[in-house]
Formats: structure tokens, C-alpha cells, sequence
């Protein structure tokens, strides 16, 4: 009996399967989160209407992109060295997405540490930094605009994190913060 949501293997490549998820999906499960974000953060209103508004009109804009396996939730936590190599873990949101939400999201992540452990979002832009460009030069293909949205929505899904489950004493300082560069990339990409 097939299982709802997965797809029959192509080629024989078991990377190949597995639930789509889409950019409008994406941006479904961000506005689903937005009442209970204004509810705890009603000053940020109107900075989460313009967000999602933002990220809406990107998203629209921004050209086709082939799906591929990707992690979805990919963070610092999700890896270990082991040896000469390293492993990914915490699979449960496999899926076949932008790959670049991979990369956005464990960039976004970095800077997320530095705001909660030093207490500035780029206190880890050297290693930021690094990683881009590692990722870059080993060819797997990379698109700015793309990323940066990718980014933006990373840093809204971490200020939910930071609201609405983890709640650390200073999550009224990191969530504006979060917020204030999601609309940074969202508004200022391309001027």
C-alpha cells in the first residue's frame, strides 16, 4: 500500500524520495505562526505583517529551482565530526526542497548563536563567512537572492523558537533582533 506523501524511488537513488515541500508551503507554515508571535509580541505587529508580505513577494519573484534532499532544520546541533568526516543527524524533516534552505538555515543558525551566547548576531560572521564559501567552491551552485530569502525565513522560524518554546530570559532582546535582520534581507536585497 502506498504511503501519502512519498514518492516511488527514481533511478534507484533512495535520496530521491520523499515528501515534496514547497515555497508556498513554506511560507503557509510562517503565517500560521504569526498570531501566536503578535499575541506575545503584539509591538511587533506590524514588523511580522511586512515580513511575511516581504517574503511573499520575494518567494513569487524568485526563478525555479530543482528540488533535492534536503535536512529542513539543519543547525549547529545536527552535526558531528567523526573522524575525517562528519554526519548529519535529526533526519525527521527530510525532504525534497531548495538544497539552499540547507545552507540559509545553518547560516542563520550561526548568527542565532552568537546573538544568544555573545550577545551580537555577527560575533560568528568569520565562520559564516567560511562556510558560504565552502559551500560555494565545492560546486554544489549557489543564488544570492535565493539564499538571503531563505535566511529571512530562518530567522523567523528561530524567533518562534526563541518566543514560543524556548523562552530564555532575554528572548525580548533576540527576538527583535531576529526579526530586525530577516527584514533587513527580506528589504534590502537587490538595492
Amino acid at each position: 500500500m502506498p504511503v501519502k506523501g512519498w514518492k516511488r524511488p527514481r533511478r534507484g537513488c533512495s535520496a530521491c524520495i520523499g515528501r515534496q515541500y514547497t515555497l508556498s508551503r513554506h511560507v503557509h507554515t510562517l503565517a500560521g505562526w504569526m498570531p501566536q508571535l503578535i499575541e506575545i509580541f503584539p509591538e511587533g505587529e506590524r514588523l511580522l505583517a511586512d515580513l511575511l508580505i516581504g517574503i511573499r513577494e520575494r518567494g513569487g519573484a524568485l526563478a525555479e529551482w530543482i528540488p533535492g534532499p534536503t535536512h529542513r532544520d539543519f543547525s549547529a546541533e545536527h552535526v558531528v565530526m567523526t573522524g575525517d568526516g562528519v554526519m548529519g543527524l535529526d533526519l525527521d524533516e527530510f525532504c525534497q526542497y531548495d538544497p539552499l534552505f540547507d545552507v540559509a538555515h545553518f547560516t542563520a543558525h550561526l548568527r542565532f548563536l552568537g546573538v544568544t551566547h555573545f550577545g551580537a548576531l555577527n560575533r560568528l560572521d568569520g565562520l559564516v563567512d567560511r562556510f558560504v564559501a565552502a559551500y560555494k567552491a565545492g560546486g554544489a551552485g549557489d543564488c544570492e537572492e535565493r539564499r538571503s530569502l531563505y535566511e529571512a525565513m530562518a530567522y523567523v522560524k528561530l524567533g518562534r523558537l526563541v518566543a514560543l518554546v524556548r523562552r530564555p530570559p532575554d528572548w525580548r532582546q533576540v527576538l527583535p533582533a531576529l526579526l530586525g535582520e530577516a527584514r533587513r534581507l527580506v528589504e534590502g536585497y537587490g538595492r
